[in-house]
């Protein structure tokens, strides 16, 4: 029974896309020759491998993936905490402002659905394509649930929480991503204010 655990545990380690791996004198060199690079506290930069899986999405995974490279290579990229409070009803609030997405997405369903004017089934389909999809609590959700705006700038690397920063990609492979960016620095013990820079390996 425990071999049957550990086996299921290593099957899904295998299949996280981030990893976080030792910085290389050369990517603190680089790291710190960046123009515009955030403030980090003078502390040295981590590097988090990024690999697609099983089930991501290839077009959102590079998308995001190269992005998220490009931000690092630039010195952008710096974890962040992003805040969480009780709220009067004794609740967790995120205070980020949820407007923003939700905006968007209303936005986006006027703009489509316009393109279909008397054809109920197609306006039906659009909506449909960008309605609000909520994965069990802890999940990224399963591969072809559609679409969800992402923030390419991950709002735990110091990301914009602003429309500019959205863009509309595969739900499952972007909740994905942003998990396991998490989970890996999690566990690597990184620090809040450590500079990241993300390497794409096959």
């Amino acid at each position: 029974m425990a071999r049957a655990r550990k086996a299921r545990n290593r099957k899904a380690h295998n299949q996280r896309c981030a990893r976080v791996v030792a910085a290389t004198l050369d990517d603190v060199k680089v790291f710190r020759t960046a123009k515009g690079g955030a403030k980090n506290n003078g502390k040295d930069p981590v590097v988090i491998e990024l690999r697609r899986t099983r089930g991501m999405s290839k077009r959102t995974f590079d998308r995001k993936a190269r992005a998220l490279e490009k931000l690092g290579s630039e010195g952008k990229l710096v974890r962040h905490k992003v805040p969480k409070r009780k709220g009067q009803d004794g609740d967790y609030v995120n205070p980020r402002d949820r407007s923003v997405t939700s905006k968007h997405r209303e936005e986006t369903i006027n703009r489509e659905t316009a393109k279909h004017t008397g054809d109920p089934a197609a306006q039906a389909e659009v909506r449909r394509k960008y309605a609000v999809m909520d994965p069990p609590k802890g999940s990224e959700g399963s591969k072809g649930m559609g679409q969800d705006p992402d923030h390419i700038h991950e709002l735990q690397l110091g990301g914009p929480d602003n429309a500019s920063n959205l863009s509309w990609e595969d739900a499952y492979t972007q909740r994905k991503i942003g998990k396991d960016l998490k989970y890996a620095m999690d566990q690597a013990g990184v620090e809040y204010g450590t500079p990241v820079i993300v390497r794409i390996v096959d």
